[in-house]
């Protein structure tokens, strides 16, 4: 069997308020205490008498009469008009919306009104059956007469005398009587089951929560214990890099105490060095000599410097017929082993 999703919707719906419908109607025959019983409204007539509805039970089924109200001193929910100002009608309908029950009324109430389109007014009641039908009740007026009966009582709600009970002439509200959800053990029940759903989704968030707290405090515990061994520990970075810096440096520049030896052999005693510079492993020697050419020979002998040559050209002292010189060479590159070898073998200790 194929059923639209329209379908589906109107027979769920129908069951629904058949079994909403049923425990409105088992909570209303219940005897209950005098807290918990609903306390019929009280209205006014036209005439100032103050009247209420009470329920009987007949053969076709709950009917209202009314009866002179108990209590004087309540105010009235609204103000009755004379039946000779009010036309009644039934209306049986399906299980419809709320929205499609309004068309439905307000299209009969267009037909079967006596009064001009533009001076009609009508107000219905809605009574759910057994049988999941609606039974509408309408009552037609004269729109005049009710703005005239609105002059006359500003304060109070207009309501016509129907055989189920008021019908309201303004808004056109429902019966106030099917309001089941404003009883207070309903009302009471419904507080309880939403305090119940807001803990039952609440306490893991709070669980939670709590969880969260506790970790932090331990995480702010670990941090103050380790925060010695934090600072340690980048004083122990800083010296790892100037160690990484002084390594660097002893790689890019050697050991100059071997060069000095090994020039002190090779350069003649006639020969003066006035300065000599060591930059990484660049050696610039300025001096002078009987022959300067002779000293750059000399240099290119030594292994550990290649690349020797004149940094300038020669110039001879008339005075002493000695010449200076700038001689430029570079240093063999050699590993930090070798270089500490040939020191300590300079200062005459064993490798």
């Amino acid at each position: 069997m194929n059923l639209s999703m329209n379908d589906v919707r109107l027979h769920l719906t129908t069951w629904f308020n058949w079994w909403l419908g049923g425990w409105q109607d088992a909570w209303a025959m219940l005897p209950k205490p005098a807290a918990l019983q609903t306390r019929p409204a009280i209205f006014q007539t036209t005439d100032g008498a103050r009247l209420s509805f009470s329920a009987t039970v007949n053969t076709p089924g709950t009917w209202l009469s009314m009866h002179q109200a108990s209590t004087s001193n309540s105010a009235p929910q609204g103000v009755l008009l004379a039946d000779d100002d009010v036309l009644l009608r039934e209306l049986n309908l399906p299980p419809l919306s709320e929205r499609d029950i309004a068309a439905a009324v307000a299209l009969d109430a267009q037909i079967a009104s006596p009064f001009p389109a533009s001076d009609t007014h009508f107000g219905y009641s809605i009574r759910r059956l057994t049988n999941g039908q609606r039974q509408i009740e309408i009552a037609l007026i004269r729109k005049s007469k009710l703005e005239q009966l609105q002059i006359q009582y500003p304060q109070h709600a207009l309501f016509a005398r129907g055989e189920r009970g008021a019908i309201p002439l303004q808004n056109d509200n429902h019966d106030r009587q099917t309001a089941w959800y404003l009883s207070p053990l309903t009302l009471g029940l419904s507080i309880l089951l939403g305090l119940v759903l807001i803990a039952w989704i609440i306490s893991p968030t709070l669980l939670l929560r709590a969880e969260s707290i506790a970790h932090e405090a331990a995480f702010a515990k670990l941090n103050r214990a380790a925060a010695p061994l934090l600072q340690k520990r980048e004083e122990l970075s800083a010296l790892q890099q100037q160690l990484e810096s002084a390594r660097a440096f002893d790689n890019e520049h050697p050991a100059p105490q071997p060069i000095l030896e090994q020039l002190s052999s090779h350069i003649p005693d006639s020969t003066w060095i006035s300065q000599l510079t060591l930059r990484k492993d660049q050696l610039t020697l300025e001096g002078s000599s009987d022959n300067a050419i002779a000293i750059v020979s000399l240099l290119e002998k030594i292994p550990a410097l290649k690349e020797v040559r004149l940094g300038a050209s020669i110039n001879r002292d008339p005075r002493n017929g000695r010449e200076t010189f700038q001689i430029l060479a570079r240093i063999q590159a050699s590993t930090p082993s070798s270089t500490l070898a040939k020191s300590t073998q300079a200062n005459g200790a064993k490798p």
